[in-house]
């Protein structure tokens, strides 16, 4: 059976983007980077997120919906073990509980709705300079939305319009139907994101930790609050320290919420004995009035 259209512009899509991935600025088998005691040492490791593009796909067609980028606080990712990890919530702007955190969210949440896809070129950076930017899509992270659950969303007259204006005509099984079905983030979700075997190196981590962690353990948040200067990132890193309150199978949370969007996707460091510290798993956003990290050992 041949591949429709839509099908082989995704693909050539996709192709396009891996083979424009650059390199990590990290020697091919460079080790990981020395166990620190202090946190500054893994600035290097730890990227801020910036949207490069915004392209919708539907019926063979692609289009710009027209969001203003400088808009968006996308988060933070790091690398770790070979890998970058970030959250869902970062490169699926358009799935996250019941809020969306913002009308450009809400608006792409549409899109996905109505079966779009939509595809987000990003650009990485860190301490390391803008000269080698991180560069990758959100195309290149596996699918996890069967853990999600579902929630109607009303296909509003501006988006209906966008994918007339593009030449493509929306069906609805009733005429006065104008809902659809988008996945929504729960403690059931998996709501990291993680892109495997893109080099070596990376945070140390501590796994056997990460898996017995209990209530009242101190610790340590590294990120950006999203309103970074890619020239001056020595500078917009910050870190915070939080406390843990409860700790499921496959979630952790911290006492209050301590975070913004920008610190989304971030690194949790636990100290160890000998005072160095270890990733023991990533920031994935508030639920409620806590925030929620994923153990390091559930990101495989």
């Amino acid at each position: 059976m041949k591949p429709n259209i839509h099908t082989l512009i995704l693909s050539i899509i996709l192709m396009a983007v891996t083979t424009n991935v650059q390199a990590l600025p990290l020697k091919a088998n460079a080790p990981a980077t020395p166990a620190a005691t202090d946190i500054r040492s893994y600035y290097d490791d730890i990227y801020t997120l910036k949207v490069r593009r915004i392209t919708i796909e539907k019926d063979g067609r692609s289009f710009d919906p027209g969001i203003a980028l400088s808009d968006i606080v996308c988060g933070t990712g790091f690398m770790v073990d070979g890998a970058f990890i970030t959250a869902r919530s970062n490169i699926e702007p358009w799935v996250y509980r019941e809020v969306y955190g913002g009308a450009w969210r809400m608006k792409l949440a549409e899109y996905v709705a109505a079966g779009a896809t939509v595809v987000i070129d990003y650009e990485a950076y860190s301490t390391r300079g803008p000269a080698t930017p991180f560069v990758f899509s959100n195309l290149q992270f596996p699918d996890m939305s069967m853990y999600d659950s579902r929630k109607l969303v009303t296909i509003t007259k501006e988006v209906r319009n966008t994918f007339k204006t593009n030449g493509i005509q929306l069906t609805f099984k009733k005429k006065t139907s104008e809902t659809f079905m988008v996945p929504i983030y729960t403690r059931e979700s998996r709501n990291y994101a993680k892109l495997a075997d893109i080099g070596q190196g990376g945070i140390p981590t501590d796994l056997p930790k990460s898996n017995t962690l209990g209530g009242g353990q101190k610790l340590t948040i590294a990120g950006y609050n999203g309103t970074t200067d890619i020239h001056n990132l020595a500078s917009d890193i910050k870190y915070f320290t939080s406390t843990t309150s409860e700790v499921a199978t496959n979630f952790i949370t911290l006492q209050g919420t301590n975070s913004n969007w920008g610190f989304v996707g971030s690194p949790a460091f636990i100290q160890e004995k000998d005072g160095t510290y270890r990733v023991i798993g990533v920031m994935v956003g508030a639920f409620g009035n806590e925030d929620y990290l994923i153990p390091i050992s559930s990101c495989q």
